[in-house]
């Protein structure tokens, strides 16, 4: 029996950050799929299509679908890229 797919959510404001996130800058590969993962399970994409495109394992989709669905992550990984000019990090 096959297990529920876990619905990715995200707020507009989620949205456009990952988007921006993604679009603009020098980033780890590793961040920038996180963030595409998120983008593209929250678009309604099946597991199976996001490793096709990405090149990575359905286990990483999973647990990034599961870690935001839990709040066990933010996206506070990306926060650096989104802090305001002048902030002391």
């Amino acid at each position: 029996m096959a297990r529920k797919r876990l619905e990715v959510t995200l707020t507009p404001d989620e949205h456009e950050s990952l988007s921006t996130y993604v679009a603009h800058g020098h980033k780890s590969a590793r961040e920038i799929n996180r963030a595409r993962i998120l983008l593209l399970a929250h678009d309604g994409h099946t597991d199976a299509d996001i490793a096709t495109v990405l090149g990575v394992s359905h286990v990483t989709i999973y647990n990034m679908r599961k870690s935001i669905i839990t709040k066990a992550i933010s996206l506070s990984w990306m926060s650096y890229t989104m802090s305001p000019v002048g902030a002391v990090l």
